[in-house]
């Protein structure tokens, strides 16, 4: 059986190196300062209506709370059901 030592390959660079002067990196714009986030304005003496929607490709869930009542129990709805249950309720003018 014939048995080989192996010797790293030390080879010179094959690139030469130059001195070619480096680009200092761009300083970035400073950042404009941070604008206030808009508030909600309540009026308590109106009614409250809020709507939770989980919308899918399929169907769309959606809740209902009227005021500070207990959220009504989750429905499932497609789009064209959805628009027509939504305009039910609404006003006439």
């Amino acid at each position: 059986m014939k048995t080989s030592i192996l010797k790293p390959n030390i080879m010179l660079p094959t690139v030469a190196s130059t001195s070619t002067p480096r680009k200092l990196p761009a300083v970035p714009a400073p950042l404009p300062p941070r604008q206030p986030l808009p508030r909600a304005v309540v009026d308590r003496s109106n009614p409250m209506f809020k709507l939770g929607l989980d919308v899918h490709l399929e169907f769309i869930m959606a809740v209902v709370q009227r005021g500070h009542l207990v959220p009504q129990a989750p429905r499932k709805f497609g789009r064209p059901e959805l628009v027509e249950q939504s305009s039910i309720g609404a006003p006439r003018d």
